[in-house]
């Protein structure tokens, strides 16, 4: 077919030689090279070409930062850490690793990540970005079907706090500037009625002395 066509794309199945015997998918493209009459073209695994298009995200996705010390984690669907903050931890399955509250963390974010709009869990996580210190933590996630990835990102719970109690400082200071200015406005006009009101009183004197 594709000699008749002269060039074109193609999908078909090959082994490999890392997984010799099975038939796995492929796509190419070929063209004729017409001086030998030869076809030559190209063709690539699609799970190899998916594992090229993974690698490449995750590549990016580990870089990514937002506010002081946030990221994205991912995870594989048996618990290993594909993408993290702390580069030690890449590769390395946490299936089985419980905080100090029993928590089987990975697990539950798998499960998590997997009802219909992902969901929260709360934790205490081993190491700040920061300090290395434990800390509760409320993440995030949603699961990604097609690549079996869990994918999430969290804060800890004291920067929620933190962020809270300054939002609560900067509303008290406000209040107390507008009271403040109410208050200085109140002194301004009574003061302003007061010298009326002696004006006023002044003046009815004379009137009285004059009559």
């Amino acid at each position: 077919m594709l000699a008749a066509q002269k060039r074109g794309s193609w999908n078909g199945t090959g082994s490999t030689r890392k997984k010799k015997g099975e038939m796995l998918n492929k796509t190419g493209f070929m063209k004729e090279f017409p001086p030998y009459n030869w076809l030559i073209g190209t063709g690539e695994y699609i799970e190899d070409f998916s594992e090229d298009v993974k690698e490449e995200a995750l590549r990016w996705i580990r870089k990514i930062r937002f506010e002081k010390y946030g990221y994205i984690f991912i995870l594989d669907k048996h618990g290993t850490i594909l993408s993290h903050h702390d580069e030690t931890l890449i590769n390395q399955n946490l299936y089985n690793h419980q905080d100090p509250n029993g928590i089987y963390i990975i697990r539950e974010l798998i499960r998590i990540s997997k009802l219909e709009h992902g969901g929260f869990l709360n934790y205490n996580w081993f190491s700040r970005p920061e300090s290395n210190e434990p800390g509760d933590k409320i993440a995030y996630t949603i699961n990604i079907d097609d690549w079996e990835w869990t994918v999430g990102a969290g804060v800890y719970v004291d920067e929620i706090r933190n962020i809270l109690e300054q939002k609560k400082t900067a509303l008290i200071n406000k209040i107390i500037k507008n009271f403040i200015a109410i208050f200085i406005v109140l002194i301004i006009s009574l003061l302003l009625t007061l010298r009326l009101s002696e004006k006023s009183g002044s003046c009815n004197n004379r009137k009285c002395k004059q009559f």
